[in-house]
């Protein structure tokens, strides 16, 4: 059997929510502070926003917060966490 895996495109887990739920943090080495997320998420969105039109994205566990409004929901899955995403213009 072979399998074919389809180009890489952009995925982002949004690991910087720990920085605003505390009721499941991944270690203690970081304390929770609502300006680094709104800092993260906003670097990624200005980084997304550089991307060529058709630019396609896989987001997991996001508020879609970081997601620029040129990128369009195509599709989700596990109840709404993994979504993926076009850029149209």
């Amino acid at each position: 059997m072979k399998l074919i895996f389809p180009i890489l495109k952009p995925y982002f887990f949004n690991s910087f929510f720990e920085n605003i739920d505390t009721s499941n943090p991944i270690d203690d080495s970081i304390l929770p502070d609502r300006n680094l997320y709104d800092t993260y998420s906003g670097y990624v969105k200005e980084q997304l926003e550089k991307t060529p039109v058709g630019t396609r994205l896989v987001t997991y566990w996001s508020k879609w917060d970081e997601i620029p409004r040129n990128f369009e929901l195509v599709d989700s899955a596990c109840n709404g966490f993994l979504s993926f995403w076009k850029k149209i213009s």
